[in-house]
């Protein structure tokens, strides 16, 4: 049972400000009541908004001014042990560069044990929620992920309960146009006996029932037997190839990082050398007179000097870049990683609040999704750089209604850009434009089928295969397979969708014609390319265009990307797509034994 509310927040002179979606949801057969805000920056010539603060209060009718909190470090042992006090509690994370809550006045710990200097004193590390009194019972309340979206704080007093999605103490939030994020409240409520203390572990319990995130999976075996997702087409998670399942599950989820916006993405140093490179204008963030020169070697791609810093300088994120989500769904599905679900939730809400850019005075960024760029949504927007496999994976693994809507904003805007005569005079090429343009339109209509959608696809899919195969074309296919991979990949989905042995038959001689000529290069480069050699092999049966795809794979375990994979979006998708589909075949072959652990 929920309600949802919409509406624009205004300014004292009823100025407008804000869009925002409030969703209020009583879960069944659980004392807790979610709350969800939503806000979207969609003013018109606001190319950006400064926020002072942004917070949620609520009263309860409270019978003491007793609070109730676990103190997570007590004594020289630190040891946890509950707090009531009946001082105003006011506990913050991220305001003093920390990632945890901690009390503002540690007065309100009731702590008077003597800290020797080494222990850091105060001790003022807090649970992430707090308890009132009411009458006959108890009401708790936290914020999900606040350690996570720093920075974050809540405060109680007499029956007061308020939430900082953006603390006032904090410099003020900047908002790009377009840009959107959503914060998750949880108040758990129970009963209390006047002559009981509460515990802490009635409220952990209550308030870890109502998570929402976990839902209900099948195993591994059972999505393989569906075929959803291609579950079916990757490498079992049998354990019988110990030493490719384990690395599948190493380049699967890269590490995140904590952050309001940044949660749910990752930099990419390669793209920040390159646009370096190139004269886009990065800003600095080092001070003017720590500032380094920057140099680069000399070359076609003119590397960035060794001695160069690039962390002096806004970072370039990645934007989900080859559909990492897609990677994090999939792993939670063919291994059983439950332990994933929270990263793609990250990932998943990020992309749709962050990346997804709501508003935009520029129509070719409106309601789409830029690439890599600094922060964030800095760039325009292209359909090589838009993806909705993951989304929907994820819609259909959580029922996130948002992750639909996501899709279905980006295939609107496939369609826009690639009717529009100027637009689509410069990127109907063979290319990567239109490869993944195909897929997500294909991914799309497996749950939207809308005439706009199957037309457009059927088009570009048409014209990929109908594109001659010449030996210039088949040469720029091996050398830019990261970008052709996207060709096979969307012709590929495109053809489970609708069926054609003419899209079948394609996907078989491309493979063939690419094949013995793929792997220069090394490490996450020549990566994509097994993509091509695996949808041949899936059509064919063809087994020598899996054994010339090996040559490929023991290029990877010889570089440093299978020692150490680099821990950002791009080149982890670009490991995972491929290697989770080509190890398949290559047990299939009996390929990989000799490659495998040998004792």
């Amino acid at each position: 049972m929920g309600v949802e509310v919409v509406g624009r927040y205004t300014g004292p002179a009823g100025e407008p400000g804000l869009d925002y979606r409030l969703r209020i949801e009583l879960l069944a057969d659980l004392p807790v009541v979610v709350i969800q805000h939503w806000f979207f920056h969609c003013l018109p010539k606001a190319p950006n908004l400064t926020v002072d603060g942004m917070g949620i209060s609520l009263a309860m009718d409270v019978t003491s001014n007793a609070k109730h909190f676990r103190q997570l470090k007590h004594g020289l042992t630190g040891t946890p042990r509950p707090v009531v006090t009946n001082r105003p509690v006011d506990v913050r994370v991220g305001h003093d560069g920390a990632v945890l809550w901690r009390m503002a006045d540690a007065r309100a710990m009731e702590d008077n044990t003597d800290y020797p200097p080494y222990t850091l004193p105060p001790a003022d590390e807090c649970s992430a929620w707090f308890a009132a009194e009411l009458d006959g019972a108890w009401c708790a309340a936290k914020i999900d992920d606040a350690c996570d979206m720093p920075p974050k704080g809540m405060r109680l007093d007499e029956g007061r309960f308020d939430f900082d999605l953006w603390p006032k103490w904090a410099a003020p939030m900047q908002l790009p146009q377009g840009r959107s994020r959503s914060t998750t409240l949880r108040l758990a409520f129970g009963d209390r006996s006047p002559n009981q203390p509460l515990l802490c572990e009635t409220v952990d319990a209550a308030l870890s029932a109502s998570r929402c995130e976990t839902p209900l999976l099948l195993g591994p075996e059972a999505y393989a037997r569906a075929g959803v997702f291609e579950q079916d087409r990757l490498l079992r998670h049998d354990r019988k190839h110990a030493r490719f399942d384990d690395y599948l599950g190493r380049v699967a989820c890269p590490p995140t990082v904590a952050g309001m916006f940044d949660l749910g993405d990752t930099p990419d140093p390669g793209y920040q050398t390159t646009y370096l490179r190139t004269g886009r204008r990065l800003e600095a963030i080092a001070p003017l007179a720590q500032q380094r020169p920057v140099q680069f070697l000399t070359g076609v791609r003119q590397a960035l000097a060794p001695w160069s810093d690039a962390s002096q300088f806004e970072p370039i994120w990645a934007n989900n870049e080859y559909d990492v989500i897609w990677c994090i769904g999939g792993e939670i599905m063919r291994a059983g990683r439950r332990d994933l679900l929270p990263s793609l939730r990250w990932f998943a809400r990020h992309a749709i609040e962050v990346d997804f850019v709501h508003y935009s005075d520029h129509p070719v960024k409106h309601r789409a999704t830029p690439p890599h760029c600094a922060r964030h949504t800095t760039a325009g927007a292209y359909p090589s750089h838009f993806w909705t496999e993951g989304l929907l994976q994820y819609y259909a693994l959580t029922g996130d209604e948002d992750a639909l809507a996501f899709a279905r904003g980006i295939g609107d805007k496939i369609v826009q850009l690639l009717t529009d005569p100027e637009h689509r005079s410069k990127l109907w090429r063979p290319t990567r434009e239109l490869g993944w343009a195909l897929l997500a339109l294909s991914a799309l209509i497996e749950f939207d089928p809308a005439p706009s959608y199957r037309d457009l696809a059927t088009e570009i899919a048409d014209d990929l295969i109908d594109a001659p195969l010449t030996d210039d074309y088949i040469a720029d296919a091996v050398k830019y397979s990261f970008g052709y991979a996207s060709i096979v990949l969307g012709v590929d989905r495109w053809y489970g969708v609708n069926g054609g042995d003419r899209y079948r038959d394609w996907l078989v001689a491309f493979a063939q014609r690419c094949a013995g000529r793929l792997g220069d290069g090394a490490g996450v480069v020549p990566s994509m390319g097994l993509c091509i050699l695996h949808a041949g092999y899936k059509h064919s049966g063809d087994a020598d265009l899996v054994r010339s795809g090996m040559r490929v794979l023991e290029q990877i375990i010889d570089s440093q990307a299978w020692i150490d994979p680099p821990p950002y979006t791009k080149p982890f998708a670009m490991l995972y797509r491929p290697l989770s589909r080509f190890l398949a075949d290559a047990a299939a072959e009996g390929l990989l034994d000799k490659l495998d652990y040998r004792f």
